[in-house]
């Protein structure tokens, strides 16, 4: 009888276990930030004082890479590490950096500025953190040289030097209207 109890006992306890609600699974798995692992994005530049950069490509997680890249549309790219990696021209401690943001209208306004410092070789690396993020949209022109491409443009600058730079950021849904690509026909 009390073999006969214990067993009716476990198929209860069982029974409860089996019909207890589960959490649901994610439909993707979320990164550090809160974004899928696929809207991760790491963009490097080559930048060579007085010269248009060149890029940016999108470098994947299978080491692959995508040249020219530009922001989806409908999606914002927020950049929150900014990392140069350069070589100075000349006898010199420090290399300008700077990445500058040219709107529609053809002002161009410095977003970024940082004096890298260089050692004795006039090798120097410097990352930046940014707190607030730097949010770019999809009209935005990631590859073409600032006085020449019309509309917003986005572009790196080195000054009396070379330069790798590399963006990171993620990508989100701009959820803003646009009244002009919104018009249905």
């Amino acid at each position: 009888m009390l073999r006969t109890c214990q067993l009716f006992a476990f198929a209860l306890f069982a029974a409860a276990l089996l019909s207890a609600e589960r959490p649901a699974l994610a439909a993707s798995p979320e990164s550090h930030l809160g974004v899928p692992p696929h809207d991760l994005v790491t963009l490097v530049y080559t930048v060579g004082s007085g010269n248009p950069p060149n890029g940016p490509d999108r470098i994947l997680s299978d080491g692959e890479g995508i040249e020219d890249y530009e922001i989806p549309e409908r999606k914002l790219l927020v950049i929150t590490d900014i990392e140069w990696r350069v070589n100075a021209f000349g006898n010199q401690d420090s290399v300008q950096a700077e990445l500058k943001l040219k709107n529609a209208a053809g002002f161009v306004q410095e977003v970024h500025q940082v004096f890298v410092p260089v050692d004795g070789s006039g090798f120097g690396s410097q990352t930046i953190h940014l707190t607030s993020g730097l949010v770019l949209d999809s009209s935005v022109d990631l590859v073409g040289p600032l006085p020449l491409v019309p509309g917003p443009v986005f572009n790196p600058l080195i000054i009396n030097g070379f330069a790798y730079c590399v963006l990171r950021g993620y990508l989100i849904d701009d959820h803003q209207s646009n009244p002009i690509t919104d018009l249905k026909p």
